[in-house]
């Protein structure tokens, strides 16, 4: 597992999401944006229209029997849905954003 901050790997996304957060009045996760690391080794840009970037934790009883929630954020460009569990982040995922994918394709290389 190669994990680095998102900060770090996507700086402008990762502010991004702290004022989409802050906006949506959810200032924990805002927070949490700070430390939030990214498995590199599993970001997903397969789709045309989609990038994923993993945070490497996993479910304590695998991902069939776990549920979670899912909240959406509303950026001027494309979208965001963070898929949560419990109170952790275990994927983003973000829709119709080149300038995202483009750098998340350059993270795997």
């Amino acid at each position: 597992m190669n994990r680095k901050l998102l900060k770090d790997c996507l700086p402008g996304f990762a502010r991004e999401l702290v004022l989409l957060l802050i906006k949506e009045q959810n200032l924990e996760l805002a927070h949490q944006v700070q430390l939030m690391q990214i498995d590199v080794d599993t970001c997903g840009n397969d789709e045309n229209f989609c990038s994923m970037l993993c945070t490497g934790l996993n479910p304590k009883y695998g991902w069939g029997q776990s549920i979670g929630t899912s909240i959406v954020l509303k950026p001027e460009q494309g979208s965001v849905l963070l898929n949560m569990l419990d109170r952790d982040t275990m994927r983003i995922e973000i829709f119709f954003r080149k300038d995202v994918q483009e750098k998340v394709k350059q993270l795997r290389m």
